[in-house]
Formats: C-alpha cells, structure tokens, sequence
C-alpha cells in the first residue's frame, strides 16, 4: 500500500492529463479512508499533491475527490498542526471556502478538512492568521441561502470548533455569523438543527456574547425545535436556553417568550435535559419580576416533582429555583402551599453540599416572614437546622444561611424555648467563634433576639452568651456590631446581667459604637449605656472610659439624643460628674434637647439640664443664666406633662440653692407659676413639696422680701401655714420666717393675721437647720412689743433655750438669741419669766465662754435684767461678767461700749454691788473714758456719756 501511495503522490504532481489527475485524486481519496494510511500520507507528501490537485485542475471530479481526501486526512491524530504547514494547503482549502465560482461540492469538502482540522487548538490560531474565520463565515452564509444541508453541517461544525478560542467569538459576531446559524437552526434537518445550535452555544461561552444571540432572534427557532422527538435537538436546545438564561438583561424576554417550553423541558427523561431546563428555570427565578410568570405557567408543581429523581444535580438546580423564589416574599404563600418546607427538611437531609446549602438559603428566606415562623416549628424543622449550624455534614455556606435562618426564626419570641430545648444557644456560642463575618453577624442578630426575651436571660447567660458577645463586639462589622449593640441593649435591662456587662468589658465595646455613622447602632449603644447608668457603680465607670463627650455630641436623631441625655442625667447625679458634662457643651446640648419636638427627648434633656443646675461651677451657672436655660425650666412649671414639670421644679430648686442667682430668678416671675403648683390639689405631695422648697430658698434673699410683701405672698404662705400638711406648715412658716428676719418687713409679718404664730410653729420643732432661720425671725419680731407677751409664753422662748444647749452654737444663731432676750428683757414683768428659765447663766457664758467679734446683745441683755434686783448682786459677783465687761468699756467700739455702761449703770444702781464694784477698781475706767469724752471734740454719743456720768452718780 506504501508502494501504491508514492506512485499516486509521485503521479499526481506531474500529470496534466484530466483524466490522469481524477484518476490520481480518486486513488489518495480511496486510501485517505483509512485511518492508519493517513500518517504516511502526510509523511510522503500527499497533502502537497492533493492542494496541488486542488488548486491547479480543471476536473470537477479531480477537485471533489482532492477536496474528501484532504477533509479525510485532516483527521490525522496529533499531527494537524504539520498538516497545516504543508506549503499552500490552508491557503487551498481558504481560497475555495471564499470562491463563488467553485462546485458546492468541493466547498463542502474544503468545510469539512476546516472543521476536521479546527478540532486541535493548537491551529486555530493559524487558520485565524490566514483568513479562516472569514473564509468559513462567508460560506456559511451562501449555504444558509442556498439551503445545502451536507454544505451547513459541515460549515456550523467548523464554527463551533473554532469558536472554543474566545478570541474567535467576537470575530464571528463581526463577521454576521450569528444570524445565518440561526437560520439553519430553522432547517427541517434535525442533524443540521444541532450543529447549528452547537455553534451557537460555543460562541455563547462568552457572557457578553448571549444578548447578541438573543437579538438575533434565537429564541423562536429554539421554541420550535423544542418541539422535536430527537433528543440531540432537545439536548442542545435545553443547552442553549441554559447559556442564553443567565443574561439578567434578557430575563423577561426569555420568560415571556419560552417559559412554558422550557418547563416542558423538564420531563424529557433525560438527566441531561433535565438539567439544562432546571439550571435555566434557576437561572430566569432569579429575576423576581417573572415569579408571577412561572407561578401562572404551574411551573411550581412541574419544579417540585423533578426533585423526586434520582439525578443529583437536577435536585441541586430544584433546589436553587426554590430559593430565588422565596428571595421574593409574595411568593411566600405559595410556595407555603404546596408544602415546600418537606422539601427542604428532606434537602437538608442529604449529602450533596450544593442541596443543603439552597435548602438552607430557601429557609432563610421564608422565615423573613414571621408569619411562616409557627409552621416551621411546627413541622420540626429547628432540629435539622442546628444540626446543621454545627457542621454536622454540612458545608460552610449551608452552616451560614442555617445560621440567617435561626437568627430570623428567633425573632419570634414563641421559638426560643424550641431553640433552647434543641441545644441552639451552644450551637449559636460555637459559632460565634467561627471567623467568618456572615455566620457572626446571624449569630449576633439570635443573641439580640434572646437578649429581648427576658424569661431566658438566666439560661443564656449561663451558657456563655455574654462572653460571645463580648468576642463579637471585636468585629469591625458593620451588621455584627450593630447586632452586638441590640444584644447588649437587651441584656441590660436586667440589673444584674448589667453588672455582668460592665465586669467583662462591655464599656470598651461600647465606647467605639458611639462614634458610628449608623443611626441603629447608635440607638442600641446608648440606649445600653442608659441602662448600665442606672447602677450606681456604674455611673463613675462610664465617666471613667470618656463616654461623657460622645454622649454630648449626638443630637441628630430624637431617639439616640435622648438615650444619650437620660444616661448623662443619671451620671449627673453623682456632682463630681456634673462640672464634666457642663464643661463639654453639655449646656448647649440640653437646650437644643430641650427645644426639640420630642417629647421624649425633652423630658430627658430637662432632667439632666435640672441637674446640671446643681452644679457648684460658677462659670457654668453664669452659662446657665446667660443662655436663659432658667426660662425653659420656668417654662415647664405651667406644663401638663409630670416628667417636664418635675424637672422644670428640680431645675429651680437647684438654681435657688445658690444665693448669687436667687433674686435673678426671682425678677423672672418664677414665683407666681410656684405657688399655683402649690395649691393645686391633684400634684403629687413631693412635688409640692419641693415648689415650696424652691420659694424657701428665694426667701433666703433680702432682695426677694418685697417682692414677696408686695405680691402678698407671705399672705399666701401665712394661709398655706394655716391650712395644709406637716410638710407643707413647715416650709411656709420657714418663708414667713425668712421674710420676717428682715427688719425693715418684720412690722407687716407682726400685722398679719397668724404670722408670728407660723414662726412661733417652727420655734417648737427641734430641727436645727431651721434654727438660724427662726432665731432670726424671733430676734426681729422681738423688737416690737405687741409680739414679746406671745414669745415669751406661746413657744418662742423654747427656741431662745435651745440655741445655748445645742451644738449649733454659731455666732449668728447666738447673736440672735442675745438680741431677742435683750428685747424681752426690756419689758421689766417678763424679767421674771427669763430668770426662771435660766437665761442669765446661759448669757453669762455667752458672754464669758466665746470669743464673738459683737458681745453687744448680750450685754444689753444682762443690763435689762440688772434692772431686777433679785439678779442684779448675781451678775455683779461674776467675776469673768465683770471682766468681760470692764474690758469692753475701754474696747473702742461705740456701741459695745454703750451696752456695757447701761449695764454696770444698772448693776450700781444696787448698793449691795458697790463693795465689789469698788474692787474691781471700775471708777478708774469711767474716770479714765470721761477725761476723753468730755472734750468737746470727742465723738462719742451723749447717750454712753450719760450711762458712765449716771454710773458714777450710783456708785457715789
């Protein structure tokens, strides 16, 4: 046969003969039909002699025979590429492709030796170099026209070999490919219709490709061919529908126009098939808006019975389907009603990843409906499902969505003993210590859930939750820490899993939250931190870790801005704290709480604004003042809300504790609104209590006292005295006492009806810090005498006593006493009176005991009482009173001096004193002041020049 193969190769290029050359064609073409010639063939230069045949006779039948034993030998195995680079064949079998003048016949041949050779990659890029792809798209669209079956089969095989290189698809597309193929693939001829669809989807390999096809009009010829009883037809049909289906843009298109085909698809009982229709069915569920489509075509029904074949990847493709369709929630209810959750149990079931993790995913999806919630608990799918979060057989991805899928089932409160029972917490703990950022934020959103249902606080915080939550809040997530923050929201309104927080750094969690941009995260951290402030351990340590300032600077959202003002008022309740938020801008962010439309939010910034009122800073009262904060709190004393009007009386009780801002709150009508709150009878007792506590503390100020005459409020108080509690008598006698220390308003107090009996109320009570106030009040009124009878005998003298036998022994409180009892003592029928309660010991060891910068009442006082001869020899036998005395004869003090001259003038004026008196040597200090204060320069009073000329006239 070697022998015969050179004579032919020999002969061939020499002849010139047509009859020779077909004889010569014919022979190569009889031995090209067998496999193993084909070697040698191309070995001993037959190819050569074949394009020389080709090219160069004029024999039709020379040229087919040439054509088949080049198409034939262009099968040679391995060897293609040398086949190609004999001189001037692909040139030869090219140049026919493009030549309109050729036989069909030939051309067909020359197709096939193009298809035959394009199977080796490794030529397609010299058939491209030389023209190839051209040559053989020009003549596929001369066939297309001509209809020549045998020509296109050939043609649409060799562009579905060449279009594997994805540098060749695009040159297809530019060369008009496209739409001739889709014409053949309309053909009659099934062999046909397949290698048509067989280039079309290898040029379709490429995703940018698809949409052109689809332009082209494929879609109606794969529609009818779908209608073939050859499965190669249908094979490639499905194949196409599957490449063409993952175009998002042509979703619609394809669902409108083949839906119902492709499900039809479906039951060809060819796993193949079977596939390709459910991968492209998966891929068109994608697009939501052809749901109602696939519903209305029963492709539900037809999609759930392909799951109960055999074939794995068709139940995978099902299974996928499922879950884009419940990506959609209107397609809940139906997918709930064909009972799809029986489905899925079964898909978790298995061992095929791909299955599980749809299952998994279809799940999730379904539970983002609560009201699907109690049918998966009732069909027991919680079970399956933490099996699965704890990777018992299942993949990553499918541990990931049983993860979404817990995490939305235990929104539902009635799931968490499901859960618990079923040993979910410990799967949730586990997989909160996965690294994977999707299984972490799931497992945080169930902790946040959990974390709601108080009745499981106990038994999640035993099983470790805190401890991962604590682990989750190191994640720089987004989605983990906004789920952490909810977590640790709900935990902290237990008080005892609060301190819990705080013991395990939950703080340093919370610290970073608040500089979020996420308005959620920021609602949970600091409602958290509200939470947490309500302990008082806590308060010092949230101040501690700087969250003061950050907490100030959130006035964006009503919600976060009040969370933040109610924490900041539960710091400030500890005063240290209250410099440090008035310090930081917190004055300016009260007010603009305090001016916002949430009433929620007002309430808590006039609360923390009440008590930073409190504050001792001078610099940050004189703020509070400059930017009328006191207004606001005036403001509320008229308002209907409780919260605002309780901050609203705090906030002024507070301001009026400091004595520098008392008549300035006073100037801005705030006392009018208080005592309309005091005689309201539906407020509650303690904030009446506290109104009136408020006016006490305005009262305190002399400048206040005519404003409270002029207004008749010591009238109104004198009232409230006489008709309301304990409490209430207590602190509007205490406002009448007030008034009633100022001289110059202590006629108009003895005038009114009741008003030294108010005081004369407070006088009985045994509390000492109303004492100064009392002692003040008496040692006014004292100076008139229609009141002296009433506080000798109805209770003022008690008060007198008690501020010698106390410890409140302050010079203020002592000088009162001295002063009334001087004023007492005037009146010579209750000297007896005050010598039987013992009054003169207790002003000589006033007198003699402390060292006050004024003695003067008392000795005033003891001079009253010397009067009384009974008492006169006693106090003139006091040595240390007559010290005391002789010393503030010569003290310089004008008035002290006075006193004490009317005093020993009254103890002379007994004989019995005189021998003593003599003693003492006392004529040498009045002879010594008159030598002074009889010059006429001199500018003592007539009145102590008197005493002393007077005292000498008793002693001579």
């Amino acid at each position: 046969m070697t022998t015969v193969l050179e004579t032919l190769v020999a002969k061939g290029r020499r002849v010139q003969r047509t009859r020779d050359q077909r004889d010569v064609a014919f022979g190569l073409a009889a031995l090209s039909t067998k496999q193993e010639i084909h070697y040698n063939i191309l070995k001993k230069g037959g190819v050569k002699t074949l394009t020389h045949l080709l090219k160069s006779s004029y024999d039709v039948e020379a040229q087919r025979f040439a054509a088949l034993a080049i198409a034939n030998t262009a099968c040679i195995e391995n060897e293609k590429i040398e086949f190609i680079r004999e001189d001037e064949c692909l040139d030869g079998i090219l140049s026919e492709l493009r030549n309109d003048d050729s036989d069909t016949t030939v051309r067909q041949y020359c197709a096939m030796a193009l298809a035959n050779l394009a199977t080796d990659h490794k030529t397609h890029v010299q058939i491209s170099d030389s023209g190839g792809l051209f040559a053989i798209t020009y003549f596929l669209k001369v066939v297309s026209k001509e209809k020549y079956l045998d020509a296109a089969r050939y043609a649409t095989v060799a562009i579905s070999n060449l279009a594997i290189n994805p540098n060749h698809r695009h040159k297809f597309i530019q060369y008009g490919a496209i739409e001739s193929l889709v014409c053949i693939a309309c053909w009659d001829d099934w062999t046909v219709q397949c290698k048509a669809l067989e280039a079309l989807r290898a040029i379709c390999m490429s995703h940018e490709l698809r949409i052109v096809v689809i332009n082209a009009g494929v879609l109606d010829p794969l529609v009818i061919m779908s209608k073939s009883d050859h499965r190669s037809v249908l094979y490639e049909v499905a194949a196409v529908f599957h490449c063409l289906s993952t175009v998002p843009e042509k979703t619609n298109e394809i669902s409108d126009r083949a839906l119902s085909t492709i499900i039809s698809l479906l039951f060809v009982q060819n796993k193949v098939i079977e596939f390709h229709a459910s991968s492209t069915i998966a891929n068109l569920t994608e697009e939501s808006s052809m749901h109602h489509r696939f519903f209305l075509e029963s492709g539900l029904y037809q999609i759930l019975s392909l799951y109960e074949t055999y074939h794995v990847d068709s139940k995978v493709e099902v299974m996928r389907t499922l879950s884009n369709l419940s990506g959609n929630r209107e397609s809940h209810s139906q997918l709930l009603s064909v009972d799809v959750l029986k489905t899925a149990v079964e898909a978790l079931g298995t061992s095929e990843v791909n299955c599980q993790t749809f299952a998994a995913s279809l799940l999730a999806n379904l539970t983002v409906d609560v009201a699907s919630h109690a049918l998966i608990i009732r069909e027991g799918i919680i079970g399956p499902l933490i099996n699965m979060a704890r990777g018992n057989g299942a993949c990553m991805e499918a541990q990931r969505y049983a993860a979404l899928t817990l995490a939305n089932i235990s929104f539902t409160r009635e799931s968490h003993h499901v859960i618990v029972d079923a040993l979910g917490i410990e799967t949730l703990v586990m997989l909160s210590n996965l690294m994977d950022t999707f299984s972490q934020k799931n497992v945080a959103c169930s902790f946040a859930n959990f974390a709601s249902d108080a009745n499981i606080h106990s038994y999640i915080m035993k099983k470790g939750v805190l401890h991962s939550i604590s682990f989750l809040g190191q994640n720089k997530d987004l989605g983990v820490r906004s789920n952490v923050s909810a977590a640790l929201r709900g935990l902290s309104v237990d008080a005892d899993i609060s301190i819990r927080i705080v013991q395990e750094g939950g703080l340093a969690i919370l610290l970073p939250l608040l500089s979020s941009n996420d308005i959620a995260i920021l609602r949970n951290a600091t409602a958290c931190l509200y939470n947490l402030s309500l302990i008082a351990e806590h308060k010092i340590e949230i101040s501690q870790v700087g969250c003061i300032p950050s907490l100030i600077q959130h006035n964006d959202d009503s919600e976060v801005s009040s969370n933040c003002c109610g924490c900041l008022s539960n710091i400030a309740e500890i005063s240290c704290h209250q410099v440090l938020i008035a310090s930081d801008a917190g004055i300016m962010a009260c007010l603009v709480a305090m001016r916002s439309k949430s009433l929620e939010l007002q309430r808590k910034g006039s609360r923390l604004f009440s008590l930073l009122c409190a504050c001792d800073s001078k610099r940050i009262l004189n703020e509070i003042i400059e930017k009328e904060g006191h207004n606001f709190l005036i403001s509320y004393l008229t308002s209907h809300d409780s919260y605002l009007l309780q901050s609203g009386v705090l906030g002024i009780l507070n301001l009026s504790a400091h004595k520098d801002y008392r008549l300035h709150i006073a100037k801005a009508r705030v006392i009018d609104p208080l005592v309309t709150l005091i005689r309201y009878d539906d407020l509650n007792t303690e904030l009446q209590n506290m109104a009136m506590m408020c006016i006490v503390n305005l009262s305190e100020d002399i400048n206040n006292h005519p404003t409270f005459v002029n207004e008749g409020m010591v009238k109104i108080m004198i009232s409230i005295y006489n008709s309301s509690g304990d409490d209430m008598r207590t602190y509007a006698a205490l406002v009448v006492a007030n008034v009633a220390k100022n001289r110059s308003m202590s006629q108009i107090i003895s005038c009114c009806q009741g008003g030294v009996e108010s005081i004369l109320h407070l006088a009985k009570l045994d509390y000492s810090p109303f004492r100064r106030n009392v002692l003040g009040a008496i040692a006014s009124l004292s100076f008139i005498h229609r009141n002296k009878e009433q506080m000798c005998f109805e209770g003022g003298s008690i008060q007198l006593f008690q501020a010698f036998r106390t410890e409140f022994k302050d010079s203020m409180s002592l000088n009162s006493a001295c002063c009334a009892i001087a004023n007492l003592s005037e009146n010579a029928e209750y000297n007896s009176f005050l010598a039987e309660m013992g009054v003169v010991p207790l002003l000589t060891n006033v007198l003699t005991s402390y060292e006050f910068d004024d003695n003067n009442e008392a000795i005033r006082a003891l001079g009253n009482l010397a009067i009384n001869p009974h008492l006169c020899l006693g106090i003139s036998q006091n040595i240390h009173v007559i010290n005391k005395v002789l010393k503030v004869l010569i003290s310089g003090n004008e008035y002290n001096e006075r006193m004490a001259y009317m005093m020993m003038t009254n103890v002379a004026a007994s004989t019995e004193t005189h021998d003593y008196l003599a003693r003492v040597n006392i004529m040498s200090a009045i002879m010594n002041y008159l030598q002074n204060a009889l010059i006429p320069k001199h500018k003592d009073s007539d009145e102590t020049i008197s005493y002393a000329l007077l005292l000498i006239a008793n002693l001579w």
